[in-house]
């Protein structure tokens, strides 16, 4: 199955989510510094997940995931559950 790949967090600090900013580049997003901190320009690369383990091996990897399916248009989301949310 096919998801749309997004994160919770939009501005990244340059230095205290260096590690952060690199892992998240390995998964297709793009990133602009700006001022003290970078922001995700394009949080939206996709990911295909084969099996279930597949899915469970991303979810240990990133800890705490949100799934959202809207409808037949748009791919289900998952997000990296990786800051507050509101």
């Amino acid at each position: 199955m096919k998801f749309q790949l997004g994160t919770t967090k939009i501005h990244y600090k340059q230095e205290e989510d260096k590690d952060d900013i690199e892992d998240l580049k390995t998964l297709g997003f793009v990133f602009d510094f700006s001022g003290d901190r970078y922001r995700n320009i394009d949080g939206n690369p996709e990911i295909e997940f084969s099996t279930l383990d597949e899915l469970m091996a991303f979810v240990k990897r990133w800890d705490a995931i949100i799934v959202q399916v809207y409808d037949d248009v748009y791919l289900p989301e998952i997000e990296i559950f990786n800051d507050v949310r509101e």
